[in-house]
């Protein structure tokens, strides 16, 4: 799963290989503030509408060897996933993931002449 927020500044380097040797601390932090990331295996508890993320790498690395559970729902062609809400600033906070299918892939595109 990866998360990135639309319009994160970009960093003073065009060069990627550069990024981690040059970069200011600013630079560093609106990235890592503007992207999350991690995967391993799930599983799906259909009948009572959760599933369970095992984690098995993670930009944060503190979920590395968690296990994350996920209210989820489908219906026709979208993915909601639910995670537990979290404290910020001292308020219960709610987060929705939609994810929509594609309704075609990229290499059923025709090809330019």
């Amino acid at each position: 799963m990866q998360i990135a927020r639309h319009r994160v500044p970009n960093f003073r380097s065009d060069r990627w290989a550069d990024a981690a040797e040059t970069a200011s601390v600013s630079e560093m932090a609106a990235a890592y503030h503007g992207y999350s990331a991690y995967f391993g295996t799930y599983e799906v508890h259909e009948r009572d509408g959760y599933l369970v993320h095992h984690v098995e790498c993670a930009l944060f690395p503190n979920l590395v060897g968690t296990h994350q559970r996920r209210r989820f729902q489908i219906t026709e062609n979208v993915l909601t996933l639910e995670p537990p809400a979290v404290e910020i600033a001292s308020d219960q906070v709610a987060r929705r993931l939609i994810w929509q299918r594609a309704t075609r892939l990229l290499s059923d595109k025709p090809t330019p002449p």
